[in-house]
């Protein structure tokens, strides 16, 4: 099985050298894939891969951008386009349906089409002015968005990554068909309407890209100017390692390897990032209330679980009892034999409100947990094993590799979907990370995202006097964070 190593400095030219060689016939022969499309946001870059059977075939696709905090996100969504479509229009907005905002008028025997309404866009102020029927202005109502519109926590540059089953060239990339995701709620936007002071939610639409899996990079491009990266492929599915100066990432787009039969499950596709992007965030809005909810921030230095090899996925959650499958968002993404893409977690990551005397609050991260009603989860890592010791021999020199594998445990839907292809967890905390050979192949060891990374800290606002129990906290954080490592088999 061939593979790929090689330097980029920055996302194009990593872009260029994947369909370069993922289209080379002379490497891959009739493995080859075939580029559809490679052009800027929203329209992306395209590849077309075989299925699972002769004569089917997936589409796999790459999407970068550059996200500046302040600016990108509201320049997006304060466009007519967006605002009509999404808040006007749509459901989840104010349901104005623009199919009123005409009335006819018979004159001389004609029929003539006057606008009832007329919608203006200044500023980022929406205002709604309101005719009767011989064309006078009667009403006008404003909706303003405050604070500014905002989906991003940090300004980045990301690449997301994504499987659809079909290709066409009319749609943009997050359009096809195959990609759809279940409807993700971030922290909502606020808007007040003309004479009223008290805000209203809103639940922002996703700017496209966002919601997929993606390999993080700082909005200034890569750290030291270039990244290393590996790939490996076969006809179905290709693994993407990236170095980004000490920050590793895994990404991971194509079939798993199913433990059903191809007519039992069609479209085994998985997508798997480095990160989803989704960090926790909390703040303070009038009459001192705290409010919390989740943003995306997609750079490196974004330390939540949300960061991470799949081994360890994770998705934000409230902290109630009522956990919901159907609302997670994690770096590991499978389309279930049902043709719905699920995310797939074996933590939560929370964002808990702190009380100090002001009124002033604090957001710090809260421990990791693992909510009880988990059913789409990841073994063998859905527990804490970090002190097994799966040895071959008395020498502790030689590890199991053990497979990742995706369990679904639903009612009347329980079964192990299958398993990821030459990716493995060690069963053994691994001090050396990169290129080694272990039975005489080639192998790819990987940390999560970054060695000895700490991704919690104990924020120390408790009324905790015995240290014990920190020291016992910073002791499981520690033990999960050795466990996170990843191995890939380059060489069969």
């Amino acid at each position: 099985m061939p593979y790929l190593k090689g330097t980029a400095t920055d996302h194009d030219d990593l872009l260029r050298q994947i369909i370069d060689w993922t289209t080379d016939e002379t490497i891959h022969g009739t493995d080859a894939w075939e580029l559809m499309r490679n052009e800027p946001w929203p329209r992306g870059t395209i590849l077309k891969a075989h299925g699972w059977r002769e004569g089917e075939h997936q589409y796999i696709g790459f999407l970068h951008t550059p996200l500046v905090k302040g600016k990108t996100y509201k320049e997006w969504f304060l466009t007519e386009k967006i605002l009509s479509s999404e808040f006007l229009w749509g459901q989840q907005g104010i349901n104005s349906k623009p199919g009123i905002n005409y009335y006819q008028q018979v004159k001389d025997g004609a029929i003539i089409i006057h606008a009832a309404r007329e919608i203006v866009i200044t500023n980022g102020m929406v205002t709604i002015y309101t005719k009767n029927n011989v064309g006078t202005y009667v009403d006008a109502i404003s909706y303003s968005f405050f604070p500014a519109p905002e989906l991003f926590e940090t300004s980045s540059h990301p690449m997301f990554l994504g499987v659809f089953k079909q290709y066409s060239q009319a749609l943009d990339w997050h359009q096809q068909a195959g990609g759809e995701r279940r409807t993700i709620h971030p922290k909502p936007l606020k808007y007040y309407i003309s004479g009223s002071s008290h805000p209203f939610e809103f639940n922002p639409p996703l700017y496209p890209g966002v919601g997929y899996p993606a390999i993080s990079c700082a909005l200034e491009g890569f750290e030291n100017g270039y990244a290393d990266f590996w790939l490996i492929k076969d006809r179905s599915r290709m693994i993407l390692v990236v170095n980004n100066g000490g920050c590793w990432e895994v990404g991971y787009l194509g079939f798993i390897e199913p433990y059903h039969k191809p007519e039992e499950y069609i479209f085994p596709a998985c997508t798997i990032g480095g990160t989803s992007g989704v960090i926790p965030v909390g703040e303070t809005v009038p009459v001192n209330t705290p409010e919390i909810g989740y943003r995306f921030d997609y750079t490196p230095q974004n330390w939540s679980l949300s960061h991470g090899n799949p081994t360890y996925a994770a998705t934000p959650w409230t902290g109630n009892n009522n956990w919901l499958d159907e609302d997670a968002i994690s770096q590991v993404q499978i389309m279930l034999p049902d043709g719905q893409w699920q995310s797939f977690a074996n933590w939560a990551i929370k964002t808990e409100i702190i009380v100090i005397i002001g009124p002033a609050y604090f957001y710090p991260h809260k421990e990791p947990d693992q909510p009880q009603g988990l059913r789409h989860y990841i073994r063998p890592t859905y527990s804490n094993i970090g002190l097994t010791t799966h040895v071959y021999d008395n020498s502790k020199t030689t590890y199991q590799l053990e497979p990742i594998e995706f369990v679904q445990s639903r009612s009347n839907q329980a079964n192990i979907l299958g398993k990821l292809w030459r990716i493995f967890w060690p069963s053994y905390p691994i001090y050396k990370f990169g290129e080694q050979v272990i039975e005489g192949k080639r192998h790819l060891i990987i940390p999560n995202s970054w060695d000895w990374r700490r991704f919690h800290i104990p924020h120390g606002r408790t009324y905790i006097v015995d240290p014990l129990p920190q020291l016992a906290q910073d002791q499981r954080m520690q033990v999960l964070s050795n466990a996170m490592n990843i191995v890939v088999r380059l060489e069969d």
